[in-house]
């Protein structure tokens, strides 16, 4: 009887890869329903498919370790903006790296603050839509900031607040990197002293002279 279901299959040519349930449940049906049945199937398929993968990767090695012991490794991992890839493993790593705010104050400390347009680059690249996530991820931990100031001359104004973005987080900064013309610092040390309580580390850079 098992081989009249195979032999009954509307498209024999598929007998041999379709599992046996399936070519009897098949061999019931008119083109339309087999239509309908497959697609139904297939969503299926592909569910069990990736929990499958999900299992393998369960079974490796490193899913073996404590996520407390993960996330001492994870927090070590950033090496350039291309190390948000890591997040996107599998499930577990995700939230273990969700969980690691020593993996996202090494981002952070690898971003770019332009000052007066409010531009937030990694790189090339402009992540200003996601900093206030990536600020959010790194807390509790210390972070390190560079902020650039204007490039032309008639973009003077006193130094006088801190990005938005990076306000809300100044209280965790512990290394300063400003790149500003000298003459915008006559209100840098009041602003310091309210706004960076951490800091221990202050580099500036302006005109041809390095502090």
């Amino acid at each position: 009887m098992h081989h009249q279901h195979s032999d009954t299959l509307p498209f024999p040519d598929f007998a041999s890869s379709v599992p046996e349930p399936d070519r009897a449940s098949l061999a019931r049906l008119s083109s339309d329903e087999i239509r309908a049945w497959t697609l139904r199937k297939s969503d299926e398929y592909r569910l069990l498919s990736y929990t499958m993968l999900s299992l393998h990767n369960a079974a490796a090695p490193i899913h073996t370790l404590h996520t407390e012991l993960l996330v001492k490794i994870f927090g070590q991992t950033w090496k350039d903006w291309r190390s948000v890839h890591l997040t996107s493993v599998c499930r577990r790593w995700r939230s273990v790296y969700l969980s690691t705010p020593q993996f996202w104050a090494a981002a952070v400390s690898g971003l770019t603050f332009f000052y007066y347009d409010g531009t937030v680059m990694a790189g090339r690249e402009d992540v200003r839509p996601v900093t206030a996530a990536l600020l959010e991820r790194s807390s509790p931990c210390l972070i390190k900031a560079k902020i650039m100031g204007p490039e032309r001359p008639d973009e003077l104004h006193p130094l006088s607040s801190l990005p938005v973005e990076l306000s809300l987080h100044s209280y965790r900064i512990s290394s300063l990197q400003l790149y500003v013309d000298s003459r915008l610092l006559h209100d840098l040390p009041r602003l310091l002293e309210t706004s960076t309580p951490a800091l221990e580390t202050l580099d500036i850079y302006g005109g041809d002279e390095d502090a």
